[in-house]
């Protein structure tokens, strides 16, 4: 193939590097076309077919067909379709790579199918398709983008703006319409006013003379009645004198005087009510100042606490910190941390008190065990006397009694052994937790084992939800309490083959394990019997995850948890329920009848139970003692970090007071302030009252002072009018007088203001007649339209018809559409016809592309389903025929044996193939049982069953039969011979029976020290008499 040539880049395939003159090195192929029918398509028409490679110094390579420079896809296309992929070569098998067909996945020996089907390089090329599928997307992408970011938007603005300039155009041609139409208006108007002005105007000078004749009568009138007037008043004063000023003058003096009055009281009242507002502001200041004040008050109680708090737990926190530091100092002293958290002691300490407690409980055990035996004999004894007499019945009964007493105190004696064996138990948990020897651990049975297939010990798989029943469920549960719960049985037997456990485990599998567990129906039953609080199961005592379900059942499943014995009785011997009951004690009922309630044999247990217990716990100890000194540096550790832990909540206990405290001061200041500002503000209020009271008094004197000035002014003005009422007596003939002279003189005021108003009309018509002769003449010259329609001007169905159309409402409309145009010539656009023209030829234009490209991708894409279903017909016909000859070769090479190309178990034959090698009936699980020559003869065989169902123009076979003894390789070249005449096979051989079937030899050898070629033509006749 081209790719794989032994020199490290193409240049040194050129004969010296360039250095001898020569500059390029070429390789020519060359294929015989002359059969039509298995000519590659687009060839069919040559005789020949010459592919040319060339490599130039310091050039790029070529690559040419029949002389004409070509891509380097084109060459590849060119072999794929005769059965050569040069960039996967099963045809070119290399020296010592016979085998290298077997070792191929199956995937690869697909691939070999698919080259023989002619399909491989549909797929190279489906690829190729899809690669401009994606190319084709993007394109989409970009034309949707361009679309959606710039041509839509674009659109639709120009779109807008168009409608925004038709609607411009609109108003300018409505606009150019009612204008003329007002403008026809206005000029008849015009024409109207100057000839009604003239005519007004000379109406107006008549009118003008005769009122100025009236006033120069109305003139002489008045001088004759002043006259006369002057003449009656001469009269008047000479009589009355000068009494009457004088009142009016002192009647003034008091109005002022009383209006001095009026303006003291009224600001005097106007204050009072600025000092009364005032004060309501400031007992509005003082309430929400109080109430504000209780707030402050209430948060520093509060903040008051948390600061008492935060000051118990910082003293807390100093003496765990004093306490951590002692107990490190105790352990660098050589004393161990207690494993129930009393007080520290030595090693040897601690076995001795142990020891102890077992020594204490053999003898409440031996003591119990005689208290029980004895009074089991004596109960037994006074049975039988009690059946004897009645007296003797009742002294049976009175020691009855004591003996029920005294197994009353023994029961109180039994709970405090339980107490004490649950103390010890704590102790036995502390060294657990604290020895990882004691924890349940395995080893991995096998690799990439799945250690989540194994959940752990029972007890630390669920979690009490009261605290108060752990005793009954450790009694209910037993020694299952310490099961390993797994996922399968296999898992418990790998574990337990393999896992290399340190102790003996019990395992239960969740597959596996069956329970019998109490029901809804029994559980509601004993609930009925002891009430809900005094009955409950043990199950639902305990958290756990669903998943751990059965093995949960198994372990606490059928048991009830009582509240006392009295309730465990009646519900165990329930003949609707017989269940074990255990008290929250830990006694149990078992209506079985394998186990008692009885007191003293509970003691005995537990008692028993204990020295076990304690035994296992002076074991531990002993062996701490042996690793004391690791025991004493963990404990070193674990009190440091003990005490950096104390330390640090001190420090953050004691930030918080600080800050606390800081809290507590702007509070404290806070309250201080308010007090201050309320105890001002109150101050403030006595002051505005005092001020109030002497406002009150001055506001009383000031109203009697007020109405003194009032009474004064009423009478001062009563005596003006009595002397008036005297004088109106001698005034009445003046006053005659006076009201003609006034009715004159109005009547002649009346006439001069006639005249203005009609020297004021007449410059006005004037005035009106001038500007109309103007604004005719001057519309005129700025419409020059005028002088033609003037004669439509106010006729009837014309577009100057003023009784159709409405000029007033017209000039109304011209305003708004002026208005209407100046806003839109801000904002239009007046080259958006054409703009949106261009925008919309421009989305056409990308519209059609985008129906080209979405079209072409899905042809693609369907021509790509229709040869996806050919090609997997193709490949399974292929696979049958290949398969089937596969088979029959490998028989005849090796007879007794079989071959398949089947594919691996559950997948499909497109999914990929294996080999299937079979001597006689036994097929082999793997090649790798096969020999060396065996492989290279199912290797063969299968290269030669692809050439049976389309053979490859050419195949180099490079040693081959390296492996085979001599039979084997007369065969295959038989074979080749005689079977596949239309392929050329060059192949590399050092034996007989391979090169004697060839049609030429080529041989090497050395001549005078150089290798040498010899080129041999064989005869068939020589093939035969060697064969």
């Amino acid at each position: 193939c081209y790719s794989q040539v032994r020199a490290t880049n193409l240049q040194e395939l050129v004969y010296k590097n360039g250095q001898a003159g020569v500059t390029k090195a070429t390789v020519t192929i060359t294929f015989d076309n002359s059969d039509k029918k298995q000519s590659p398509i687009g060839y069919e028409h040559y005789d020949e077919v010459t592919i040319t490679r060339q490599v130039v110094i310091g050039g790029r390579n070529k690559y040419l067909i029949n002389g004409t420079t070509v891509q380097n896809n084109r060459v590849q296309d060119f072999f794929r379709s005769v059965q050569l992929n040069v960039n996967n070569p099963h045809f070119l098998i290399m020296q010592g790579r016979i085998t290298k067909v077997l070792n191929m996945k199956p995937p690869e020996i697909l691939a070999m199918i698919e080259e023989a089907a002619g399909t491989r390089m549909y797929e190279a090329k489906k690829q190729q398709a899809q690669k401009t599928i994606e190319k084709k997307d993007a394109k989409l992408k970009e034309i949707n983008d361009i679309l959606s970011e710039e041509i839509t938007p674009t659109l639709s603005k120009l779109k807008e703006e168009r409608s925004q300039y038709l609607e411009y155009q609109k108003v300018q041609r409505e606009l150019e319409h009612l204008t003329k139409l007002y403008v026809a208006f206005k000029f008849v108007q015009a024409e109207k006013l100057r000839t009604t002005a003239q005519t007004q105007h000379d109406e107006g000078k008549t009118d003008l003379a005769k009122l100025q004749q009236s006033i120069a009568d109305g003139s002489r009138q008045v001088s004759e009645l002043q006259d006369q007037i002057a003449q009656l008043q001469q009269i008047r004063d000479s009589e009355t004198g000068g009494q009457l000023q004088e009142l009016e003058k002192e009647l003034k003096e008091k109005e002022k005087a009383e209006v001095r009055v009026a303006a003291a009281l009224k600001s005097l009242r106007e204050t009072i009510k600025a000092e009364e507002k005032k004060c309501k502001q400031l007992q509005k200041f003082l309430a929400e100042d109080e109430k504000a004040l209780e707030q402050k008050r209430a948060e520093g109680n509060k903040v008051q606490g948390t600061y008492d708090a935060m000051r118990a737990a910082a003293t807390v926190n100093t003496e765990a910190v004093a306490a951590a530091e002692a107990r490190l100092q105790a352990i660098s002293t050589g004393m161990y941390a207690s494993q129930a958290g009393g007080e520290d002691a030595t090693l040897q300490d601690q076995i001795i008190k142990a020891k102890a407690a077992i020594t204490a409980a053999k003898t409440e055990t031996k003591q119990a065990e005689m208290r029980l035996k004895h009074s089991r004999e004596e109960l037994k004894r006074k049975k039988v006397e009690m059946n004897q007499t009645e007296a003797a019945y009742k002294q049976d009964k009175g020691l009855l009694d004591r003996m029920e007493k005294e197994v009353k105190n023994l029961e109180g004696r039994r709970r405090a052994l339980n107490n004490d064996v649950r103390n010890l138990q704590e102790k036995v948990d502390a060294l657990l937790s604290r020895y990882p020897e004691l924890n349940f651990k395995y080893q991995d049975p096998e690799r990439n084992f799945d250690r989540s297939q194994v959940k752990g010990l029972v007890c630390k798989l669920m979690k009490l939800k009261d605290p108060s029943a752990a005793t009954a469920l450790q009694v209910t549960a037993g020694g299952k309490l310490y099961n390993v719960i797994v996922s399968t049985e296999v898992v418990g037997k790998q574990l337990l083959q393999r896992g290399q456990l340190q102790s003996r485990v019990t395992f239960i599998p969740l597959n596996k394990i069956t329970a019998r567990p109490i029901d809804q129906r029994t559980a509601a039953r004993a609930q009925q019997i002891g009430g809900k609080d005094g009955v409950q199961t043990a199950l639902s005592l305990v958290d756990y995850n669903p998943e751990l379900q059965a093995a949960m059942e198994f372990v606490l499943g059928a048991t009830f948890v009582c509240r006392d014995m009295d309730v465990a009785k009646r519900v165990a011997f329930d003949e609707r329920i017989l269940r074990k009951c255990v008290t929250l004690e830990g006694d149990v009922v078992d209506p079985a009848g394998t186990l008692s309630g009885d007191e003293c044999i509970a003691i005995v247990e537990r008692c028993k139970q204990q020295e076990q217990e304690g035994e296992h716990q002076v074991q531990e100890l002993l062996g701490q003692i042996k690793n004391a000194k690791a025991l004493k540096e963990q404990q070193l550790k674990e009190a440091t970090k003990h005490l950096e832990a104390c330390k640090k909540k001190e420090l953050e206990t004691r930030q918080q007071w600080d800050t606390m405290k800081q809290e507590e001061e702007s509070l404290k200041l806070e309250v201080r302030e308010l007090e201050e500002s309320i105890s001002a503000q109150q101050q403030q209020l006595q002051a505005s009252a005092d001020v109030l009271k002497q406002y009150a008094e001055q506001l009383t004197e000031n109203e009697a002072q007020h109405k003194l000035s009032k009474d004064e002014v009423e009478s001062a003005l009563a005596a003006v009018k009595e002397q008036k009422q005297m004088l109106a007596a001698q005034n009445k003939e003046i006053n005659a007088k006076l009201a003609q002279k006034d009715a004159i003189l109005k009547a002649g005021n009346e006439a001069e203001l006639e005249v203005k108003q009609l020297e004021h009309k007449l410059s006005k018509l004037k005035t009106d007649a001038k500007e109309a002769e103007n604004k005719v003449a001057s519309m005129l010259t700025s419409h020059e339209w005028i002088a033609e329609d003037r004669k439509f001007f106010g006729q009837p169905n014309t577009a100057y018809d003023f009784e159709t159309n409405d000029p007033n409402e017209a000039g109304r409309k011209i305003s708004k559409l002026e208005e209407t145009k100046t806003k839109l010539s801000k904002n239009v656009n007046m080259r958006a016809m054409n703009m949106l023209g261009k925008a919309e030829d421009q989305y056409n234009d990308l519209m059609r592309k985008k129906q080209i490209v979405e079209n072409d991708k899905a042809k693609i894409e369907t021509v790509i389903r229709e040869l996806d279903e050919k090609k997997k017909e193709a490949l399974r016909q292929a696979w049958e025929q290949v398969n089937k000859d596969f088979g029959s070769i490998f028989c005849m090479l090796l007879p007794g044996t079989q071959a398949k190309l089947l594919p691996p178990e559950g997948m499909d034959v497109l999914d990929g193939l294996e080999v299937k090698v079979a001597f006689g009936d036994v097929w082999k699980e793997s090649l790798t049982e096969l020999s060396g020559g065996q492989r290279s003869l199912v290797a063969l065989s299968l290269i030669l069953a692809l050439l049976l169902f389309k053979p490859a123009p050419i195949y180099i076979l490079d040693e081959v039969d390296a492996a085979l003894d001599l039979s084997h390789t007369q065969n295959i070249g038989h074979m080749l011979r005689t079977h596949f005449k239309h392929s050329q096979f060059i192949v590399v051989s050092l034996k007989d029976g391979m090169f004697n079937n060839a049609n030429v030899l080529f041989k090497t050898k050395f001549v005078d020290g150089s290798s040498t070629v010899t080129r041999h033509t064989q005869q068939p006749s020589n093939m035969t008499r060697r064969k």
